[in-house]
């Protein structure tokens, strides 16, 4: 609630006073990954012997989709801090990294790259594709637009196709929501 824990003063300064007492504790952060570098790492590193799974919400890795996509977002920076989550799931400092794609009508053509991407390149254990939701912060109109899931969708038989693609659907790995 109160979103990227990275990116949320608030939210580090509750994550550096965490000191869980139980050995079986978990802990799940959802980000963008953008603030999830080695500065915030060293912040809440005293966390790295409990269970912690990571989800990065990253959409795209073509510059120009994900800077539609990702208003304010850094797509270098967020590779570099992927690497470097990479580099800690190996270590054994994170249990989990799980990339997600919301897909709407800019990203969903690069589906099967994505995943490729996300496992060759960053490491990931899974990737999850989710459809896209009105938070309240869109007309009818553009949801409308973007959402390729809706079979009305003028792209929505390209988006089927797609998803039929053995990376996509025969991928243990890859949850399609």
């Amino acid at each position: 609630g109160h979103g990227d824990p990275f990116a949320s003063p608030y939210m580090m300064k509750v994550l550096e006073n965490l000191h869980p007492q139980k050995k079986n504790f978990k802990l799940t952060l959802e980000t963008n990954g953008v603030f999830f570098d080695e500065e915030h790492w060293k912040r809440i590193e005293h966390l790295q012997n409990f269970h912690i799974e990571l989800v990065v919400t990253t959409n795209s890795y073509t510059p120009a989709i994900s800077e539609a996509i990702s208003r304010n977002g850094n797509l270098e920076k967020l590779k570099k801090n992927q690497l470097f989550m990479r580099k800690l799931r190996d270590a054994g400092k994170l249990d989990l990294i799980v990339n997600s794609m919301v897909i709407q009508e800019r990203n969903f053509h690069e589906i099967p790259d994505f995943i490729k991407t996300s496992f060759d390149v960053y490491g990931f254990d899974n990737v999850v594709l989710k459809p896209i939701y009105n938070w309240g912060n869109l007309t009818e109109e553009e949801i409308w637009f973007k959402d390729v899931l809706n079979p009305l969708h003028p792209y929505h038989e390209q988006y089927k196709k797609i998803i039929e693609q053995p990376i996509v659907r025969d991928n243990p790995r890859v949850y399609n929501f």
